[in-house]
């Protein structure tokens, strides 16, 4: 997994066929196994400051992901806009 410890994977929901992965660095990365030729991530996100524990996409809606990090926060991203559109950081342990 790009080098790192592979912590969490999930597959879309919703009919969608994106991969989520984290791992032993700050970076949440988005593969699409539809696009021919590449293995690079189709998109990253960057925001969380330590290692991400986990990644879930929700249930419903193809362009939502959570994702938590040792860093304490818990983020919601939107795939439409490629931001965080909610951060919890309530927890001081990792999540």
């Amino acid at each position: 997994f790009c080098g790192k410890a592979l912590n969490c994977l999930d597959i879309g929901g919703d009919g969608s066929a994106l991969i989520a992965a984290g791992g032993s660095d700050p970076v949440v990365r988005i593969w699409d196994p539809r696009k021919p030729g590449t293995s690079a991530p189709v998109l990253q996100f960057a925001s969380h400051t330590s290692w991400v524990s986990s990644c879930k996409w929700h249930d419903k809606s193809p362009f939502h992901l959570l994702s938590s990090s040792y860093d304490g926060k818990v983020m919601l991203w939107d795939l439409r806009t490629a931001w965080s559109l909610s951060v919890i950081e309530s927890h001081s342990d990792k999540v």
